[in-house]
């Protein structure tokens, strides 16, 4: 997934993407915001995880995930 804006809402083939990506790795890493679009495809759900400090209020209120602030 490349670069995007806050508002950017990725299509059924992308959050797809990412589902199979996630479903044939060891670890998975987003960077900057990536941690949205990956929490848009479910992947994250029940997941302890982190985001860049601006992000996280957003993050908790949108995915049930263990958003943390340590890196």
């Amino acid at each position: 997934m490349g670069p995007h804006e806050m508002s950017y809402i990725p299509n059924a083939a992308g959050l797809e993407f990412i589902r199979k990506s996630y479903d044939h790795c060891a670890a998975f890493l987003n960077i900057c915001g990536g941690g949205l679009t990956a929490g848009m495809a479910g992947v994250l759900k029940g997941k302890t995880c982190t985001a860049p400090q601006a992000m996280l209020g957003m993050l908790r209120q949108q995915f049930l995930t263990m958003w943390v602030a340590k890196r």
